[in-house]
């Protein structure tokens, strides 16, 4: 193992729980790595954000009629009416923060084939959030680095449109932050494949870094998303896989994404996996430990439709 920083920055999850194995009996795990205060004032910032698919993905993969496809379309039309006022707030988030490098996680590509004269029709949440970014006054700008991972099969049903789904994460990168050598991005060995009508859907996860110039310090800045917990084996060795290629870098780390993989002591059976503790024994500090000094505060999940009136 190379001996530099590593430091682990929980990301907002809204679509499924994060969960860990800490034992309610155990105190919450102290930071292992002082030294990932990478720079001093004014510092490295970075953000994570999930910004959700839009819809209830087990009843696109469980759907077996038109009317549950109807239902599927019914919570893209109601959480994405509001996904645009999302973009818009985060990206009001992304400017006033101003951090060097934001991670984002599922931000999702849905391409609608309808019957003419509607024809095709695209969305695009990465698209959507670059033009609320260079919509809204600031110094900066930030380009952005894309890693598509899993796009659906076909899905035609009549009366429906044809529809394709394209999960992608991706890396926003501040202006003034260099990048040296080209982005790594990678798909995990392991995978989930789901049935979806008569098509096999691969749900490929990974994770993307870069090598990135701050205030003359060099860092590894990666991005992931992990398998949910109910595949527990497969996010454990997709955990494996990210910490063994991580710990090839000879300079610090700093790892955002969804992990599905939660602090919280008091988690809830179902929604315990190993990959937290996993992490951090990989020697990665956990920030929102170090700056909050607790383990209270949320990190997930919203309603499915995104219509809950209480942010939780």
């Amino acid at each position: 193992m190379s001996h530099r920083p590593l430091a682990l920055l929980l990301a907002t999850a809204l679509l499924l729980p994060l969960a860990c194995t800490d034992s309610p009996t155990e105190s919450p795990l102290e930071p292992v790595a002082p030294s990932a205060d990478v720079v001093k004032a004014p510092g490295l910032t970075v953000m994570s954000q999930n910004m959700y698919l839009g819809a209830n993905i087990d009843l696109l993969l469980t759907a077996s009629s038109p009317e549950d496809f109807a239902l599927v379309f019914q919570q893209l039309n109601t959480s994405n009416a509001g996904g645009f006022a999302r973009a818009q707030k985060l990206a009001m988030q992304i400017v006033e923060e101003a951090p060097h490098l934001v991670g984002l996680q599922e931000v999702t590509r849905y391409t609608f084939t309808f019957p003419p004269p509607v024809g095709v029709q695209t969305m695009d949440f990465l698209d959507i959030l670059q033009i609320y970014l260079s919509m809204i006054p600031s110094p900066h700008t930030w380009r952005a680095i894309r890693h598509d991972l899993a796009a659906t099969g076909s899905i035609d049903i009549q009366g429906l449109p044809h529809i394709t789904y394209m999960d992608v994460d991706a890396i926003l990168v501040r202006d003034d932050v260099l990048t040296p050598g080209d982005p790594t991005l990678v798909k995990f060995d392991e995978f989930e494949t789901f049935k979806l009508g008569e098509y096999d859907l691969e749900m490929r996860r990974g994770y993307m870094a870069v090598t990135a110039q701050v205030d003359g310090q060099t860092i590894r800045f990666a991005n992931t998303h992990l398998e949910v917990q109910r595949f527990g084996e497969t996010q454990t060795a997709q955990t494996k896989q990210l910490i063994e290629e991580l710990d090839e870098a000879t300079v610090p780390v700093v790892l955002v994404g969804d992990f599905n993989s939660a602090a919280n002591h008091d988690a809830a059976p179902e929604e315990k996996s190993p990959a937290y503790r996993m992490l951090r024994k990989a020697g990665y500090s956990d920030l929102w430990l170090r700056e909050r000094k607790s383990v209270t505060g949320y990190t997930c999940c919203q309603g499915p439709d995104l219509t809950n009136p209480i942010s939780e």
